[in-house]
């Protein structure tokens, strides 16, 4: 076997829940299962399949420690976050807790657009490069800038209710004026991201450990993983 790091030790689940490490070298690659002891000669592709499945996790791993890490920093409420899906993980926030404001205010709005971007920034700063996980996030980002626009909450924007002009649609300076000012939130939303994530990417990365161990951390273990790697749900940024 080759010496296990973050992100490279690939596995299955026997009907004991017992960790079946899979060699990766030489030609005859196997699958060993610790208990029972049974050998499963498995293909070449078989083994580049569970390979790839390994990076798509790391690469989840580090994207929601990014998001989760960013948002604990901007004081927003965690309630999970789980890689469990191959498709992508997920960061669940606390925001609909009952002692979390029904109305969200403008702070919390403008830290949840940094925060949708801090799972691509984590990629770029700690994969080196970013991957297409970050389409939904750039489409909330969105969504949400267009609602502090919608709320009169961009001092920029006059308060204006683009819908109302019933009869000959809305003017395209007004469209313009719209995507302009989107285009400025997110800038800065990302700016901001990339610097939070600059500053504490040792803190991301051992999260994103710990995510990728546990597949799913949520409530207390939530908070004990991130103080853990030195992330105080109270410290200041």
């Amino acid at each position: 076997m080759r010496e296990r790091r973050f992100g490279e030790t690939l596995g299955h689940m026997n009907s004991r829940s017992a960790l079946i490490p899979v060699s990766l070298d030489g030609a005859d690659d196997s699958i060993v299962a610790a208990a029972p002891a049974i050998t499963v000669t498995v293909s070449q592709a078989a083994v580049d399949h569970l390979a790839a499945w390994t990076r798509d996790q790391r690469t989840i791993a580090v994207h929601e420690a990014g998001h989760t890490v960013v948002a604990a920093l901007l004081g927003l409420s965690l309630a999970a976050v789980s890689i469990k899906s191959h498709s992508g993980g997920r960061l669940e926030l606390g925001i609909d807790a009952d002692d979390q404001p029904r109305f969200r205010p403008d702070s919390m709005l403008r830290n949840l657009i940094t925060a949708s971007l801090a799972g691509l920034a984590a990629e770029q700063r700690i994969l080196g490069e970013g991957s297409e996980t970050s389409q939904s996030d750039i489409a909330q980002a969105t969504q949400i800038a267009q609602t502090r626009l919608n709320a009169g909450l961009v001092a920029e924007y006059p308060p204006i209710d683009v819908g109302s002009f019933q009869y000959g649609g809305v003017p395209q300076a007004f469209v313009e004026r719209q995507a302009d000012l989107v285009i400025v939130q997110t800038e800065r939303a990302r700016a901001e991201a990339q610097q939070l994530v600059a500053d504490h990417a040792d803190q991301i990365l051992a999260f994103a450990a710990r995510l990728f161990a546990a597949r799913r951390l949520d409530g207390d273990v939530l908070v004990a993983a991130l103080r853990e790697v030195g992330v105080d749900l109270e410290m200041p940024r």
